[in-house]
């Protein structure tokens, strides 16, 4: 028994855009907040164990104070290469995993660059020296490309937008207004009015075009479908740090960060199904009172999210030389404050034997922005120089995720915190961050030193 399906394509007025569409989380607020260090070649092949040491503007993002160590003023400008490799698999729905290949990403990038001013005061003690410096060091990296492919006899993706759909009225999925004014998502509503599914049996129970519906109301996949998935991430985080330095009697080094952060942030996700022969997907539409017959060949399903982050935060550190040879360091960032502001969208396809019934759907382009609280910093770290043959540095950083909080700009006293949930699970289940960082340098010739972090 060929199945029967009513597509429906009803088209309204946009009347606005629904702002909890896409609801933000705490895996958002963990992408967001974690600073993977990039700085110069210096810092970063001391892998960043830089808290205690100084000297060159890689290490300030660490440690403010490690602009004033260094006695002359400096201008840095650091090349990259950024490499992402990915493995991919692709499960057919009979818990069979198939291997979809390894692809990788190269990108060129400038994690650090700046420049210093260094004041010489002329005093042997007390304030002998202090120190301007402006630099942008990069914080995140969001690179990241995979593509899964296979055949699947099991499940198909229009089945999966079809049973998303059960409960909602055929009327509200088929209306253009509902992106505004109704609590279905959008990737349910755009598919069906791209005409992946429709309605049979009572109302708010549906089938996908990629199903076979039989005489006792079932429905199942009917026929191989070929599938590919493709996900891509970039953009970038980088703080531009406004720094101050003080050299107090080559003994105790002060410093202050203002930092600046701000990124881009993309995420694309592009899914494809085809039947392999479409002759195995017969399908009926009623074309007012007429049936016509024809096959289901294929559909895709597209989601672009996009984000836009600023920010500002404050950062103290010092390095204290105690005695000859060993240098304490300690730094502390209060909770950065960003406002992010996202965009996305929908898309989907559908297309049959019979071109009359293609259909295609874009949704409305959704805009939120929010504030987040971050993580307050605590860096703690210790070095020891032996002679001029090199050091050994050690640091330990504490990042409290549990302090997260999402704040919405456009809430009054008057109304309740819509992220009152998410705020808590931050605080119940984010915790704590431990790390600890080891670097050595060892001088192979005056000018020469090997580096390892």
């Amino acid at each position: 028994m060929k199945k029967s399906l009513y597509i429906s394509l009803a088209l309204g007025l946009l009347l606005g855009l629904n702002a909890s569409l896409r609801a933000q989380n705490m895996y958002d607020a963990l992408a967001f907040s974690t600073n993977e260090y990039f700085g110069t070649a210096r810092s970063m092949a001391l892998g960043n164990a830089v808290t205690a040491i100084g000297g060159d503007l890689g290490t300030i993002g660490i440690n403010p104070a490690g602009s004033a160590v260094a006695s002359y003023s400096q201008l840095t400008f650091t090349p990259g290469l950024n490499i992402s490799t990915v493995n991919s698999s692709f499960d057919n729905g009979q818990g069979n995993t198939v291997p979809s290949g390894r692809i990788s990403e190269k990108g060129f990038v400038i994690p650090n660059f700046g420049a210093s001013i260094v004041f010489d005061t002329g005093n042997r003690k007390g304030l002998r020296s202090f120190v301007f410096s402006v630099t942008s060091n990069q914080t995140s990296q969001y690179s990241f490309y995979s593509e899964a492919y296979g055949n699947n006899t099991q499940t198909a993706k229009s089945a999966e937008m079809a049973a998303a759909a059960y409960g909602f009225a055929e009327s509200a999925l088929g209306n253009y207004n509902s992106y505004d004014s109704s609590n279905i998502p959008w990737d349910v509503l755009t598919a069906y009015q791209a005409g992946q599914f429709g309605s049979f049996g009572y109302d708010g129970e549906y089938a996908g075009v990629g199903e076979y519906i039989a005489a006792d109301g079932l429905h199942y996949v009917p026929g191989r479908i070929k599938q590919a998935s493709l996900r891509t991430k970039s953009g970038s985080k980088n703080d531009l740090v406004f720094n101050f330095g003080a050299n107090i009697s080559d003994r105790l080094y002060l410093g202050f960060n203002l930092g600046v952060p701000s990124g881009t942030y993309t995420y694309e996700e592009y899914f494809n199904e085809a039947a392999e022969d479409p002759a195995d997907f017969p399908i009926i539409f009623l074309d007012g009172n007429r049936e016509v017959e024809t096959t289901y060949r294929g559909s895709s399903n597209t989601y672009m999210y996009a984000a836009d982050i600023e920010g500002i935060y404050a950062k103290f550190g010092a390095i204290l030389r105690p005695v000859a040879g060993l240098r304490l360091g300690a730094a502390f960032q209060a909770p950065a404050r960003y406002t992010i502001s996202e965009r996305w969208q929908y898309a989907a396809t559908s297309t049959f034997g019979d071109s009359r019934f293609n259909g295609n759907m874009t949704s409305p382009q959704g805009n939120y922005s929010y504030q987040l609280r971050t993580p307050y910093i605590i860096d703690l770290g210790a070095a020891y120089t032996v002679g001029s043959v090199g050091f050994i540095s050690v640091d330990y950083e504490l990042m409290d995720y549990s302090v997260m909080r999402y704040t919405d700009l456009h809430a009054s006293d008057m109304v309740s915190d819509a992220f009152y949930d998410v705020n808590q699970a931050n605080r119940n289940f984010a915790g704590v961050s431990n790390s600890l960082r080891l670097g050595i340098e060892f001088k192979l010739l005056p000018s020469v030193s090997l580096r390892a972090g």
